[in-house]
């Protein structure tokens, strides 16, 4: 079973879709299914469990707990991650116009092929 956990407002849009997703992932990789939570948090939530149960004294934008037992994940005896991903999501979106849109979105082209910027990020309400 998946679940997701926030503590932060946060919802994913198709929870289903996001579940099977994830599910087809975990069979690809032939793990079965077991237990599995998703929480989604601030850097303070994380780095608090960073310090907490890893002894971690900095910020990171993924933290794992492993304790699987053969080829089956579960939150209680963990998950072997095969690779992670981060994702900023804006708690507070700023609308705009047709125009400021337009705008918006030739600089964020503009930024995106350039080969120094590796990310970019935007609170514009889509």
């Amino acid at each position: 079973m998946i679940s997701f956990h926030s503590e932060v407002p946060f919802e994913i849009p198709d929870t289903d879709a996001t579940v099977l997703w994830l599910s087809s992932i975990i069979s690809q990789e032939n793990y079965n299914e077991g237990e599995v939570s998703i929480v989604f948090c601030d850097d303070e939530f994380l780095h608090k469990l960073n310090v907490e149960f890893l002894n971690h004294d900095t910020l990171t934008d993924v933290i794992s707990f492993d304790y699987s037992i053969g080829k089956e994940i579960h939150e209680t005896r963990g998950i072997e991650i095969l690779s992670s991903g981060f994702e900023r999501i804006p708690q507070v979106t700023k609308p705009l116009d047709e125009a400021q849109v337009a705008d918006v979105e030739k600089l964020l082209e503009k930024l995106e092929e350039d080969d120094d910027v590796q990310f970019v990020y935007h609170t514009m309400q889509e």
